[in-house]
Order: structure tokens, then sequence, then C-alpha cells
């Protein structure tokens, strides 16, 4: 009993220093975190060059850790978040995905499907990615990448496979960059796809175990102190009971960016003969869930309905009552949560599972996923491959006769600080019929590499279950 009376005590204090400390940030903190994000690197900055190749090999150098072709006024600017806007996190679904589906026979001959990997809040690797990809122009510097990006892709349609939250420092600007090209893309033919993570779900019930110091003080600045300010108080943050208020509120079911951009994001999509889907689908995931339509269907009205209510005047009795409203608040969305994005570690759901990408740069060791996975595509039809992220692979790379391609290559500086590949299917353009499909990984230095040469041998060893 005394045991549990101190703990209580050591939530209050934790509570209310917590309140007071994110209503009273100074300047020498804010500066502090700007250091934090861009330590400073002892190699200098190469170039721009007109040059395609030389600017993919300038890639990696120009967006580095450090920005440091950026004055230090700039990236304080930059990186420290606008106040929320509803116009800067709003992701665009293209007219030709709304459902999910784009069946071959509506597709262009030669059209361009670009998929890369998980971003986990690294702004500098989600900028390489989308250059690398061809689908975004080189930018001259951070602030124009972010504050006036130019998708330069046409009609190609780039499906980013999930988990852009934790684990990194810049969520919020991942999601900004995204929002800006997913409108330009959508105007021009093309796509701009981002699909729902293990990560995303997390999240939205309020389990931010896997969340960055410096991330959540991102969702802070943007986020919460307007928040303090249009309300006239702190008090609403009360009812989260000191479990990152302004992610939480956020992140959960009919919160700012579920409405604008989870609702838009996809649980799978099937684009020509590729299937896309964070961790995996199978057949049974296919029929119990009612499909891809469905699926995309369930997970956006569950993003934007409101399973809990507010108290935002912070009227509670004790700290055992708060404790209570938070839980309770937690319990009620995990148990709304749609089964296409239920789970946990270890669970077969298609946000979660493992069958088809681990061990990672081997085959799977689970004897039955060649079946499930042919399984899956003769039940979408015309599909021959499934492209999948979440488990951290050393370079992208094709299993289960080429069915299978993993492209989470572990990028984000939270992971494994992965160089980033782009897998590049091009639709139709494997023979002269157009009944087969070209495959290519592009690199950071601007290199082409046939899709027969990423097919999986040999031996590995098991990436940790926690991504």
């Amino acid at each position: 009993m005394r045991y549990a009376t101190f703990c209580v005590g050591r939530i209050l204090i934790m509570l209310l220093s917590k309140m007071l400390w994110i209503n009273h940030y100074t300047s020498k903190q804010v500066h502090a975190f700007v250091a934090v994000l861009h330590k400073p690197q002892r190699t200098r900055m190469v170039g721009w060059s007109n040059n395609n190749n030389n600017a993919s090999r300038n890639l990696a150098a120009r967006f580095s850790t450090s920005h440091a072709s950026s004055s230090s006024s700039e990236i304080e600017s930059l990186l420290i978040p606008p106040l929320f806007s509803a116009e800067d996190y709003t992701l665009y679904t293209s007219d030709i995905l709304q459902d999910g589906t784009l069946l071959s026979e509506d597709m262009e001959l030669h059209q361009r499907i670009v998929s890369f990997g998980d971003v986990h809040g690294d702004l500098s690797k989600l900028i390489q990615f989308l250059v690398t990809a061809k689908v975004m122009s080189l930018p001259s510097s951070l602030s124009e990448a972010l504050r006036n990006p130019k998708w330069c892709g046409g009609t190609t349609i780039c499906i980013q496979v999930g988990d852009v939250l934790d684990r990194g420092a810049n969520e919020l600007s991942c999601i900004r960059l995204l929002s800006k090209l997913s409108k330009q893309a959508s105007e021009e033919g093309g796509a701009l796809v981002c699909l729902l993570g293990n990560h995303e779900a997390l999240n939205a019930v309020g389990l931010f175990q896997y969340a960055d110091p410096s991330g959540n003080l991102e969702f802070e600045l943007a986020i919460g102190k307007p928040m303090d300010q249009s309300m006239g108080s702190s008090r609403w943050r009360i009812q989260y009971a000191g479990n990152e208020a302004s992610r939480w509120r956020a992140c959960e079911p009919g919160g700012l960016l579920s409405k604008t951009v989870f609702k838009n994001m996809k649980l799978a999509v099937q684009v020509g003969r590729s299937i896309f889907v964070h961790a995996g689908l199978t057949k049974d995931h296919l029929i119990q869930m009612g499909g891809i339509s469905e699926m995309n269907t369930d997970a956006a009205n569950w993003f934007v309905s409101s399973s809990t209510s507010n108290n935002d005047d912070g009227n509670f009795n004790s700290v055992q009552q708060v404790l209570d409203a938070a839980q309770s608040r937690s319990k009620t969305q995990s148990k709304t949560l749609p089964l296409c994005l239920g789970g946990g570690i270890g669970s077969p759901s298609p946000v979660w599972m493992r069958e088809y990408s681990s061990p990672c740069d081997m085959e799977p060791n689970k004897a039955s996923a060649q079946q499930m996975i042919n399984d899956a595509l003769s039940h979408l039809g015309d599909a021959q491959r499934m492209v999948m992220g979440h488990t951290p692979q050393s370079y992208i790379n094709a299993a289960l006769q080429g069915k299978a391609w993993r492209v989470d290559i572990g990028a984000s500086r939270g992971v494994k600080n992965g160089t980033p590949e782009v897998l590049e299917i091009i639709h139709g353009g494997g023979d002269a019929n157009g009944d087969t499909d070209d495959i290519h990984i592009l690199t950071l230095d601007g290199k082409k590499i046939p899709g027969r040469e990423r097919h999986v041998a040999g031996t590995s060893t098991h990436f940790n279950d926690i991504f």
C-alpha cells in the first residue's frame, strides 16, 4: 500500500512537472533541441551539379545529419515546426487509387511504380528516398525541400510502405513534405501513397515507447503549445496522465493528424501486378477482412471516429481518476481498432506479420511461407508480387521465388542508418507484349540494378523483432 501511494505521488509530480515544463520552453532549450538534431560534421558538403549522375552521388552528402549548407538561423526556423495547420498536414489521395486498387488494364504501358521502406522520422533519409526515386526535384536546401518541394514524377505512382512515425526527430516534418508532394502528384496524374504501418497504429492508441524525445518535442512545439494558447489553459493535458498529451491528441481516432493524414493512408494497395502492404497479406486476411478495399475503408473510418470523450477542463477529483481515465481511453481505442490494424509483436496481422520478411537477407524460415504468398497473390487475380517493409534488411531484396520484395533497409538513424534504395517497377516493361514487368533497384549513387540480381540466397541472422 505504501509503495502504491508512493507511485501515485510520483506520477502526480511527473504530470505537474511536465505541464509546467511544456509551457516554459526557454530559448536555451530550443537551441539545444536544434543542436541535438544537427550535430556538425567535419566533412564539407559537396556542391550541387546539373548532371543527374553527379546529383545522385552527392545526394547523401547534401542531406546528411548536419545540413551544413544551411545557416543555423535557417535550421532553427525550419525545424522548430510552424503552428499546426491542416493545410500543411493533409495527405491527398489520387483519384486513380481512391479504393486502393489500380488494375493492369487501367494503367499506362510502361508506367513507373516506385516504392521505398520505413522512414521513422528521418527527414534527411526521406529526401534521399524521394530524389533517388526521381519523384522529387533535387532541392537547393533543406528550406526548399520543406517549404517548396517539387514533384517531378509525372504520372509515376510512388508508394511509401508505412512507419513514418517513431524513432526519429522529424516525424511532423516528414508528414509535411509527403503532404505537399501528394497534392502535386495527384494534380499531375500520378500518386504518392503512404501506407499504414504498425507504428501509426501504436501511436493512435497511446503507445509511445518507440517515440524519440526530440520527436515528442516536435509535437509539443507544433501542436501542444498552440492548443494551450487556443484553449487558454494547459489543463486539457491532464486527461492524458503525462503520456505525451500532444502526440496522443494528434494521433488518436478523431485527432488532428488522424482526420487529415492517417485516414488517407492505405492499409494496402494493388497497383497493376504488385501488392503493397506494410508487413504482409495472406489469403485469410483477404477473406476475413473483406479484401483490400474494405480494409482501407475500415482503417479510414476508425481514424476519423472518436470512441472517447474529452475532459479538456481537466476536472478530476484525484490522481487515480486521472490514471483511470487515461487507461480507459487507451483500452477503448485498442478495443475498437479494426482487425487489419490490430496485433502486436509476433502477431500475424497485415501490419505486424514477418512470415515473408524474416530473417533478413535470406529466405523466410517459415516452411509454409511460399504457399501462403502463392495463395494470397492468386486470390488477387493477376498479382505477381508483394512489396513490404517492416523488417529491416541490409538492402532491397526478393525472396519466395521473387514474390516477396522486402524494401525496408532500416534507413532511419533511429534504426540502422541504412543507405536508401528504391524499388522501381516498369509496368509491362518486361516483354514485348507488356505481360510482365521490368524491375530494378535504384541506388543513392545513381545505379540501376536489375531485380534478378537481388534474389536472396545463403544464410543470415534474425533481426530483433521490435520494428
